[in-house]
C-alpha cells in the first residue's frame, strides 16, 4: 500500500485538503477584518454627522472640505510612494520598470487594461464610482441637516438593501431568503421611521413619533434614498473595478473617490445658500 498506486492517490488527496485548509484561513481572516472595518466605519461615520447636526453645518461646505483633503492625501501619499520606487530602484541600481514600476498604488489613472477589458469603458467606471460616492455622501449631509439623528441613521444604513438588489443584477450574486427577509425587515423599518403621508394618508401628523417634521424633513427624506441608491451603487462599482488586476488599488479608487465627490460638492454649492467657503462670506467668519 506504501509503494502502490493507492499510496498515492491518498497523498493526492491529502495535499488537496491541506491546500483547501491553507486557502480557508485566509478567506476567514479577510471576512473578519473586513467586518471591523465595516464596524468601525459605521461608528466614524455616524459620529462624522452627529458634529454636522450639532453645529449646523453647511453640507456644501462640510462636503467640500472632506473631499478636497481626501483627494490631497491620496494625491500626496501616491507621489510619496512612487518617489519611494525610484530612490529604491537607484540604491538597488534596478530600473525602475523591474522594480515595481508597474504597482498600482503608484498610479493615478489606467493606462492599460485586464485582456478582453474595454480600456474607456474602465476608465469611465473609474469617473462613475466617484461620482456615485459624491452623491451619496451629499445626500447623507442633506439628510441629517434636515431629519433627527435617529431617523437619518434609520435611512443611510439601509443601503444593504439596494446594495443586494445592485449586486445580484450586475455581479451575479444570489438573493438567498435569508437576504430577501432582512431586506423587507429594511422597507417595513423605514416606512414606520419616516411615515411617508403617500402611504399612511391622514394618520401621520407633524410631530409623529415626538418628532418635529419640519419643512425639509421629507426633502431630507428624499436625498437620504437617493444617496443610498448611489451608495450601493458606488459600492458594486468598486467591487467590479478591485476584481480587475488592472484597477485592483484601494488608493486609487480612492482617489479617484474623492475627485467624484469634489466635482459634486462645487456642484451643490449652487443649491446650498449658507454655504461660506466659496461664497464673499467668508471674510465674516471668525
Amino acid at each position: 500500500l506504501t509503494k502502490g498506486p493507492h499510496a498515492e492517490q491518498t497523498r493526492e488527496m491529502t495535499s488537496d485538503i491541506s491546500a483547501v485548509g491553507k486557502d480557508e484561513k485566509p478567506i476567514k481572516r479577510n471576512i473578519v477584518k473586513g467586518a471591523v472595518l465595516a464596524f468601525s466605519s459605521g461608528l466614524l461615520f455616524t459620529a462624522n454627522h452627529v458634529v454636522i447636526q450639532h453645529f449646523s453645518l453647511s453640507f456644501a461646505d462640510v462636503s467640500l472640505v472632506r473631499y478636497l483633503v481626501q483627494s490631497v492625501s491620496l494625491l500626496i501619499l501616491i507621489k510619496l510612494s512612487v518617489c519611494y520606487k525610484k530612490c529604491q530602484s537607484s540604491v538597488e541600481a534596478t530600473p525602475l520598470k523591474e522594480n515595481g514600476g508597474n504597482n498600482l498604488d503608484t498610479k493615478l489613472w489606467v493606462y492599460q487594461v485586464d485582456p478582453g477589458r474595454n480600456i474607456h469603458l474602465v476608465r469611465f467606471l473609474l469617473i462613475l464610482q466617484g461620482i456615485c460616492n459624491g452623491i451619496f455622501t451629499l445626500g447623507a449631509f442633506i439628510c441629517v441637516s434636515n431629519m433627527p439623528l435617529g431617523d437619518f441613521s434609520a435611512i443611510i444604513f439601509s443601503t444593504p438593501l439596494p446594495t443586494m438588489i445592485l449586486a445580484a443584477l450586475f455581479l451575479k450574486q444570489r438573493l438567498r431568503l435569508y437576504k430577501v427577509v432582512c431586506g423587507t425587515l429594511l422597507v417595513v423599518g423605514l416606512v414606520l421611521v419616516v411615515r411617508p403621508p403617500s402611504l399612511l394618508g391622514g394618520q401621520v401628523d407633524s410631530t409623529g413619533h415626538g418628532v418635529d417634521r419640519k419643512d425639509g424633513y421629507y426633502t431630507g427624506a428624499l436625498m437620504g434614498l437617493v444617496g443610498t441608491v448611489a451608495g450601493a451603487a458606488h459600492f458594486v462599482l468598486a467591487s467590479i473595478l478591485y476584481a480587475n488586476q488592472s484597477t485592483s488599488s484601494a488608493r486609487l479608487l480612492v482617489f479617484h473617490a474623492g475627485l467624484g465627490g469634489l466635482v459634486v460638492s462645487l456642484v451643490s454649492t449652487v443649491f446650498d445658500s449658507s454655504h461660506k467657503i466659496l461664497s464673499p462670506g467668508i471674510v465674516l467668519i471668525s
